[in-house]
């Protein structure tokens, strides 16, 4: 059991923070090297944000990102800029590429930051470059490429889910796209054109989402309001909340709390087995 005395993070109880010291989890993939960049440029805006940087540390963190980012280069194709889950595949992925170029984009906001961890232009470039030749010019979506596996559970349907057919879907992805797109301004001319035609997808396949697909109809609310773009889908997302718990939530099915028991006038919960796609809510 660990405590925290912030609502984003313990901060830097380690000299870098990655998927193996926060999460426990392993890692050996594009998405969690992306993952390792992120997660410390996220803490230290937040700690900009909320005044409480401390310049030496910062200093140390961003230089130890150096290589952070060096090992992220590792799984980048050389031939067109895009990111590979793994070094070995033959394939990219869209969805990995736009996180990583969300994430290049966030690392160069600070321009102080450039003296210790230096992120060229061009990688950013060239990864946005990716991401657009995958724009569908006919309906505006993003599509993966084929038979591209969802390592990402959300970027799956959950009628999919059911059936063990794990694909990423071009709506989710084509929002996640866009959400990826906005934080990027100065890489290409054709972001805003891409941006568009990508909300207008979203907008003709919003009486098609399903309303077991909550997490269709959140991301693609979320990217809609960055393109500035009319919807109902804020609407149907709110006809959709759960009130059977202490929380107001949005799920695809009920959330039960965990089991549980009191002892010795103690509350206790149990373990419990995992729930379908038990991080649905989690962005």
């Amino acid at each position: 059991l660990s405590l925290s005395g912030d609502v984003v993070a313990p901060g830097f109880f380690e000299n870098i923070l990655n998927a193996e010291n926060v999460l426990y989890r392993p890692y050996g993939s594009g998405e969690s090297a992306a993952f390792n960049l992120a997660y410390n440029i996220h803490v230290l805006l937040f700690q900009w944000e909320s005044n409480q940087v401390d310049m030496e540390e910062e200093a140390r963190v961003l230089k130890d990102l150096n290589t952070v980012f060096q090992r992220l280069l590792s799984y980048m194709a050389p031939e067109d800029g895009s990111f590979k889950m793994f070094r070995d595949d033959k394939k990219s992925s869209v969805w990995l590429t736009a996180f990583v170029a969300k994430t290049l984009a966030l690392a160069r906001v600070k321009g102080s930051w450039d003296t210790d961890l230096f992120i060229p232009k061009e990688v950013l470039t060239r990864a946005v470059a990716y991401i657009i030749s995958k724009q569908n010019t006919t309906t505006g979506a993003f599509e993966p490429e084929e038979m591209d596996l969802a390592f990402d559970r959300k970027m799956a349907s959950l009628e999919q889910m059911k059936n063990n057919k794990m694909l990423t879907h071009p709506i989710p992805l084509t929002a996640y796209v866009i959400i990826a797109l906005s934080h990027i301004s100065d890489s290409s001319k054709d972001i805003e054109p891409a941006k568009r035609a990508a909300a207008r997808y979203l907008t003709s396949q919003a009486a098609q989402m399903s309303d077991s697909d909550v997490f269709f109809m959140a991301i693609s609310a979320y990217a809609l309001t960055l393109t500035q773009t009319n919807s109902d889908l804020p609407d149907r997302l709110l006809k959709l909340k759960r009130n059977d718990s202490d929380y107001m939530y949005f799920a695809n099915q009920r959330v039960y709390r965990n089991p549980g028991k009191i002892l010795n006038t103690e509350s206790y919960f149990d373990p419990r087995q995992e729930l379908l796609n038990d991080a649905y809510s989690v962005q």
